[in-house]
């Protein structure tokens, strides 16, 4: 079987990295990383100016390991674009942003892609489906040359990738550096499915998105005892991937104080080492998971 790579979203921590964030990664346990692309992309401000020195610093010291680059939502990266010159023009977008991250030494061996956006239409769904598989085919290459993963996101609501059919369309005949990050929060009301979903997509998953959900609609609570997901059997599913996976925590990043000179950025990356723990242990733990519901609290 594959490795699992415990790797933290750079939005766990609320994607800008200020003097306190960095303080609390270079002091805690969690090093590897998905980064924020749209820090480089988008935002045009100090706050962007000081993210990127502070990543640039703590990659070159080694206090981080950058495992993969998210890219932003889709506007002008919109690789599923239904007009042909929109969709020609997001490959390249891409393309530039890629190497914009490799100019300032933030490249990596995996990039996180929105294979689609919303709403789509039931009436536009098949050319967008035809458009972002095209844009795959077409961008393979550009990522290989790098020795570098393209890893598509199965997406929520009327998105296009939005269940097992579609990610398997995209995948269909595309080459072996084309993968999925299986995000579990996105599947919607089909939690109970995820174990399932995972065998079927499990010959092309390279990432998942972690985190807990209602089984709605996607929440990115904290792992574990916040949502729905059965994750006893979703790792067993998990580690019955053969090829190495990055399991990538995606939380939402709660207001930060500071306290003494601290900040719950700790607490934060704490909670996201704990993760780890509680899901490479959780037939440990399913024992007292159960219990807790005859627990009786004390003085109530």
């Amino acid at each position: 079987m594959g490795n699992r790579i415990y790797t933290a979203a750079s939005c766990t921590f609320g994607s800008y990295i200020d003097e306190a964030m960095e303080r609390a990664l270079r002091r805690n346990r969690f090093k590897n990383m998905e980064f924020d692309a749209g820090i480089v992309h988008y935002k045009k401000d100090e706050r962007a100016d000081q993210t990127i020195a502070r990543m640039q610093s703590m990659v070159k010291d080694g206090a981080i390991v950058l495992k993969s680059n998210h890219l932003p939502w889709p506007t002008e990266l919109n690789i599923s674009s239904y007009e042909e010159a929109d969709r020609a023009a997001a490959c390249e977008n891409t393309r530039k942003l890629i190497l914009k991250l490799e100019e300032l030494g933030l490249g990596s061996p995996a990039y996180t892609f929105h294979g689609g956006t919303e709403p789509t239409t039931d009436e536009e769904r098949a050319h967008r489906l035809a458009q972002t598989r095209k844009s795959i085919a077409e961008l393979a290459p550009f990522f290989a040359e790098r020795n570098a993963q393209m890893n598509v996101e199965i997406l929520p609501r009327s998105c296009g990738g939005n269940c097992v059919e579609e990610m398997q369309y995209f995948m269909d005949g595309q080459p072996d550096n084309v993968g999925i990050v299986f995000d579990v929060n996105h599947v919607m009301n089909r939690a109970e499915q995820l174990p399932e979903m995972i065998r079927t997509l499990a010959p092309r998953i390279h990432a998942f998105h972690l985190s807990d959900y209602d089984n709605v609609d996607e929440q990115h609570w904290t792992i574990p005892h916040c949502g729905t997901i059965n994750w006893q059997a979703v790792m067993a599913a998990i580690r019955e991937i053969k090829q190495d996976v990055y399991m990538i925590f995606e939380t939402h990043c709660p207001q930060s104080v500071t306290w003494r000179g601290n900040t719950e950025y700790d607490g934060i990356i704490r909670m996201a080492e704990y993760s780890a723990y509680y899901l490479e242990n959780v037939e440990r733990f399913a024992e007292l998971d159960r219990a807790f519901n005859d627990f009786q609290l004390p003085g109530n």
